[in-house]
C-alpha cells in the first residue's frame, strides 16, 4: 500500500518588530522536536491559560468550566468553521477537551523563546486521539494588548491570524500562495474536539525580542485531514454545523459538552 506523504511547505520567518506571527507551517518538520533553544521557565506572571477547561461536562469526569479566553477560543473556531466559503459538507462542531488544553498548556509552560511545535509524540495516543494536530502563534510588543487572553485584536492570543490566512487558500485547487496549514487545520471536517492554552511570557521572545510576550496554541483531535497531501479539509456542501458521533463523547473522557 502506498505512504500516505505529509505537505511540506518551505517558509521565510521574517522578524516584525513590535508584532504578532503564526508559526512555521504546521506541515514543516524542522521545528517538530522541540529540543532546541534556549528555555525561559520563570514566566512573568499568570500560568498558562487553558490548563484543563471546557464547556460543560465531561464524560470522564471534571471540571469542565471555561475561562473566559477558552470560550472565546472554541467560539471563534464554531463560527469560522460555519463561515468557510465554499460552504461545507459534514463539518463538525468542535467541543472542548480538558485533557488537550492541559497537555497544551503544558507546552507553552516553558516559554521557550524558539516557540517550537511540540513533539508528535507528546501529541500521539493522547485522550483517546491517535494524533493531534496542533498550531502556534506568539505576539510581542506594543501589537499586544496588555492582557491577551481576553484581546479581540488580529494575532493577539486568539486566532484571528491562522482564519486570516483564508484568503491565501484556493479550495477549489487546494493551492495556497502563502502559508495556510493553520487555517486549513482549523476548518478540517474531521476534527471534533479543541483544548488551547496561552502563556506570558518573560524575555527573551522570539527571534531576539527584549520584552514581554505571549505564546499560544491550539491542539486540534484529531489531527485536520488535511495534513495529508491530496486531501482537502472538507467537502463543498449546504454549509452548517454538524454534531460529532455520540460515541466520540463515550471514547474520549476529557471531551466536554
Amino acid at each position: 500500500m502506498p505512504t500516505k506523504s505529509r505537505r511540506v511547505t518551505t517558509v521565510a520567518i521574517v522578524l516584525v518588530v513590535a508584532g504578532c506571527t503564526s508559526d512555521p507551517d504546521q506541515r514543516e518538520s524542522a521545528a517538530a522536536t522541540g529540543s532546541g533553544g534556549t528555555t525561559n521557565t520563570s514566566g512573568s506572571g499568570a500560568s498558562a491559560t487553558g490548563s484543563g477547561a471546557g464547556a460543560g461536562t465531561s464524560t470522564g469526569g471534571g471540571d469542565c468550566a471555561l475561562t473566559q479566553w477558552e470560550q472565546k477560543m472554541l467560539d471563534a473556531h464554531n463560527e469560522w468553521r460555519e463561515l468557510v466559503e465554499p460552504p461545507a459538507k459534514d463539518m463538525y462542531r468542535v467541543y472542548w477537551d480538558r485533557e488537550i488544553a492541559a497537555n497544551a498548556a503544558a507546552w507553552v509552560a516553558s516559554c521557550d523563546p524558539d516557540w517550537p511545535h511540540s513533539p508528535e509524540d507528546s501529541r500521539s495516543n493522547l485522550g483517546g486521539y491517535d494524533v493531534l494536530g496542533e498550531n502556534l502563534s506568539y505576539c510581542g510588543g506594543t501589537a499586544c494588548e496588555d492582557d491577551p487572553t481576553v484581546s479581540d485584536g488580529s494575532g493577539k492570543g486568539d486566532g484571528e491570524g491562522w482564519w486570516e490566512e483564508r484568503h491565501d487558500y484556493d479550495w477549489a485547487t487546494d493551492s495556497s500562495s502563502g502559508v495556510t496549514s493553520h487555517y486549513t487545520q482549523m476548518v478540517s471536517s474531521n476534527v471534533y474536539a479543541i483544548g488551547c492554552a496561552t502563556q506570558r511570557c518573560d524575555a527573551p521572545g522570539p527571534f531576539g525580542w527584549d520584552g514581554e510576550w505571549w505564546w499560544t496554541i491550539c491542539q486540534y483531535g484529531p489531527r485536520g485531514q488535511a495534513y495529508w497531501v491530496g486531501n482537502k479539509p472538507y467537502e463543498s456542501g449546504s454549509g452548517g454545523l454538524v454534531e460529532p458521533p455520540e460515541q466520540v463523547f463515550a471514547d474520549h473522557a476529557g471531551l466536554c459538552r
